[in-house]
């Protein structure tokens, strides 16, 4: 059924039954989108949802379990990985509405805004993005970065807190006010004794404060969960749920622009 629900929506899919095999694949050959069932009595759905997503590199975009006659434990499975547990009887529905909106969120590689003060012609932070295979565009001060939100919305600002003239909370600020970017999330690293107060940051709408010392470690894993969580909310909030259109609240500042 699940199977049948997606071809007739237009997917490209592959059946496998032995989990750990599939798993196993090379990324180019992995898939998209893994649906799991959980009717088999042979086989540990939560075991098999783990094969998936225990790679956070190599994993799906989502790993979904379709819940039979047995419920299943949904947090148990969130523990997992999955992304979404689906009754049998709304397969035909909700799989291939997921699928769709994942497919307009696009593919990787994120989008990140990197605001480095002016001298540092792509400094350790763009080159550990690019490097960790994300797209960088830099910006030397929040002047730039605002002509640079203004032609395209990335999907996360990351700023350097020693930014000269106007700095990184102004900059969030900025962000925060401007309806095509509201909900970009805003990641600030910060040097010790440079002044800003996580409190004060989260007040002007910074989502992540990270301190320097630690930011090479947690930078990429930070810019990742926060671009692809992002991603999810501005579809949710930005489109339509049945026509996959923008809605008007999203489509007139788009208009104004």
């Amino acid at each position: 059924a699940v199977s049948d629900a997606l071809r007739t929506a237009g997917f490209l899919v592959r059946e496998d039954t032995d989990v750990a095999e599939a798993a196993a694949l090379p990324p180019t050959e992995r898939p998209d989108v893994v649906v799991l069932g959980t009717g088999s009595g042979d086989r540990d759905p939560f075991a098999a949802t783990e094969a998936w997503t225990a790679d956070r590199q190599r994993r799906p975009q989502a790993v979904m379990l379709v819940e039979g006659a047995n419920p299943v434990d949904r947090l148990r499975a969130a523990a997992a990985g999955a992304d979404l547990v689906v009754p049998a009887d709304r397969i035909a529905t909700e799989i291939p509405a997921y699928v769709e909106s994942l497919a307009r969120l696009g593919a990787p590689p994120l989008v990140v805004l990197v605001v480095e003060a002016a001298g540092r012609v792509h400094g350790w932070i763009s080159e550990l993005l690019e490097e960790s295979g994300l797209e960088v565009e830099h910006c030397g001060d929040a002047v730039s970065a605002q002509a640079a939100l203004a032609r395209r919305v990335p999907d996360v600002v990351v700023a350097a807190a020693d930014l000269t003239g106007i700095g990184p909370l102004a900059l969030a600020r900025y962000a925060r006010q401007d309806p095509r970017t509201r909900l970009v999330p805003v990641i600030v690293v910060s040097n010790e004794g440079d002044g800003v107060a996580r409190s004060e940051a989260l007040h002007a709408g910074v989502d992540d404060v990270l301190p320097a010392a630690r930011a090479a470690a947690d930078l990429v894993a930070t810019v990742v969960a926060r671009g692809e969580r992002g991603r999810r909310i501005s579809e949710l909030v930005h489109r339509d749920p049945l026509t996959g259109l923008l809605n008007t609240t999203t489509l007139r500042p788009e208009l104004e622009h």
